[in-house]
């Protein structure tokens, strides 16, 4: 797990000192050149708590902002990601499950010292899917569905390009006897190209 991921998961366990931090913020908004965007994922991984990497898939999630601004409340609902698909995996199998879309995208703080944002912090919620695991134990099949998952996305400061994707997220989820949890960098850009979506304080 990176350090950015380890502060972010201190953050959400001490959220409280968090938000006095973010609501003390001067500028409470951020604006969005691009409301619609696509993540790749070319290798999301599904990791058991006492094995290396088992599962690893190719994902692709699509969706929207709802707005070109963004308010920085905790919690607020910022957008939906209405697409999800995963290519063949190694390991096992995936199969999203598209009935529970959309998945809810919710805001829960940034990372630097204002005006330079360095990554923001998001959560999707109920999202679920199907998952064949072939493991020493047997081959299984399981319906997962994670009330939350959270998800960083790093920032380049002096551009505010948003930078990835990094999926770390605190719910661990189990399949039979095992648990596990997601791990991967992903690509974040504007749905029709490849051009990257800027954020910036305003």
């Amino acid at each position: 797990m990176t350090s950015r991921a380890r502060l972010a998961l201190a953050t959400l366990l001490a959220v409280s000192l968090f938000g006095i931090i973010v609501g003390n913020a001067s500028a409470n908004r951020l604006s969005i050149n691009e409301t619609r965007f696509r993540i790749v994922w070319n290798r999301l991984t599904f990791n058991e708590e006492t094995a290396e990497a088992r599962d690893v898939c190719p994902v692709t999630m699509e969706g929207s902002f709802h707005s070109g601004t963004i308010r920085k409340v905790l919690g607020a609902l910022i957008g939906h990601v209405t697409r999800a698909a995963a290519g063949a995996c190694t390991g096992g199998g995936l199969t999203i499950l598209r009935e529970t879309l959309p998945w809810h995208v919710t805001y829960e703080g940034f990372f630097g010292t204002l005006p330079r944002i360095t990554g923001l912090l998001i959560l999707l919620r109920n999202i679920a899917w199907q998952e064949r695991i072939v493991s020493p134990l047997g081959e299984m099949t399981c319906l997962i569905r994670l009330v939350r998952a959270l998800f960083i996305v790093p920032v380049i400061a002096e551009t505010g390009q948003l930078e990835s994707v990094e999926a770390e997220q605190r719910e661990r989820f189990s399949c039979g006897l095992l648990t596990e949890h997601l791990s991967g960098t992903g690509t974040i850009t504007r749905q029709e190209s490849a051009e990257r979506i800027v954020i910036r304080l305003i």
